[in-house]
């Protein structure tokens, strides 16, 4: 997997991190990182309270983090939980129009599980986080349900039941509703 003396950061810690990430006026670019976490053939998703649309947990890599580096981070800052990362299982290169802003994102996606058990584990209804002053929402959502909600990217769909044995490079155009409330994009 990865080698802890290449992903040992702390001496660029010093100083805040940054996120990659770049707004233009017509243009932005994300980098993320993603948990896909299951509960049998459930998959965790979440969203911003507010939008109208799930993703899969994590978020934005930090300049000197690695994607692995930024999805701990991002899982414990969310849901208070530590991940172990089972393998890689798609690198994303994501597309989409949002009212009138191409956006791309490059995402890494991790097969995860959690280290010890969490009070959350068992909901059966969302529930919510709080972070930095966001309200998250969590829902463990099943293969239909995955199918009917509103998810991002939207590939997601078909390819959480049929998941890759190796690193598999999408590239992918999602098609977003002007419709879409999208609040944390930029």
């Amino acid at each position: 997997m990865c080698d802890k003396k290449q992903t040992d950061n702390t001496k660029y810690k010093t100083r805040p991190l940054h996120k990659i990430s770049i707004t233009e006026k017509e243009r932005a670019f994300n980098f993320r990182t993603a948990a896909l976490i299951l509960r049998g053939s459930e998959v965790l998703f979440h969203t911003i309270e507010g939008n109208n649309f799930w993703v899969l947990p994590g978020g934005r890599v930090h300049m000197g983090e690695s994607s692995i580096e930024a999805l701990h981070r991002e899982i414990a800052e969310e849901l208070g939980a530590r991940i172990e990362i089972v393998r890689p299982l798609w690198v994303v290169e994501n597309f989409f129009v949002h009212q009138k802003k191409l956006h791309q994102n490059i995402g890494f996606y991790y097969l995860t599980r959690f280290k010890s058990p969490c009070d959350f584990y068992d909901a059966n209804e969302v529930f919510q986080r709080q972070e930095g002053g966001e309200t998250l929402l969590f829902q463990w959502l099943s293969p239909d349900q995955i199918m009917e909600e509103t998810c991002f990217p939207a590939f997601l769909k078909e390819r959480v039941n049929s998941l890759p044995s190796v690193l598999e490079h999408v590239v992918h155009w999602d098609d977003v509703s002007p419709d879409i409330i999208a609040r944390g994009l930029e």
